[in-house]
């Protein structure tokens, strides 16, 4: 289907499946503006734990999404207009969180935010996303925290799109 805006198009973040051949049953979705500057292999062993834990706890599929934190993807751990999670990284699994993606899809397009952000906080504050894995914070790093990129080795992913924008960032 053809997009006709910026939302739709970020509409299809929920429903990645509908286009993958059936034998994908998991997915790490990268938005354009998201740079891979070292290896996933330790972030994979560590999302792979947290969901093993996950489903020890709350039962087998009980996962629904998995998101970085936003604020605490900057160097100084916060930021203003901040949303509660950062929606550029995301780790979805066929047949499991149908009703959070299902959730997001319709409130994303339903135009009642600007944002994709805005609308997966809602999906979870409204109960559809109970079970959202917060991915390791220090794993992503924005382009725009001059400080942190100066202070430390490097992480995994770097939101650049924020470099070019200073001004509309928090």
């Amino acid at each position: 289907s053809k997009a006709s805006n910026l939302m739709e198009i970020k509409s299809l973040k929920a429903t990645l499946f509908e286009y993958l051949p059936i034998e994908i049953n998991s997915v790490i979705y990268l938005d354009v503006d998201i740079m891979i500057q070292r290896s996933v292999g330790h972030f994979l062993m560590d999302i792979g734990h947290s969901l093993t834990k996950m489903e020890k706890i709350n039962g087998a599929n009980s996962f629904d999404i998995g998101a970085f934190p936003d604020a605490q993807g900057h160097y100084l751990g916060f930021c203003s207009g901040c949303e509660k999670w950062h929606t550029g990284v995301l780790l979805t699994k066929r047949n499991s969180g149908n009703k959070c993606l299902n959730n997001w899809k319709h409130i994303i397009s339903s135009g009642k935010y600007d944002t994709d952000q805005e609308s997966l906080d809602e999906a979870e504050a409204n109960g559809s996303c109970k079970n959202t894995l917060t991915m390791p914070p220090s794993y992503l790093l924005f382009a725009k925290d001059y400080i942190g990129m100066a202070l430390t080795n490097g992480h995994t992913f770097l939101h650049v799109t924020a470099a070019g924008r200073p001004e509309q960032q928090g």
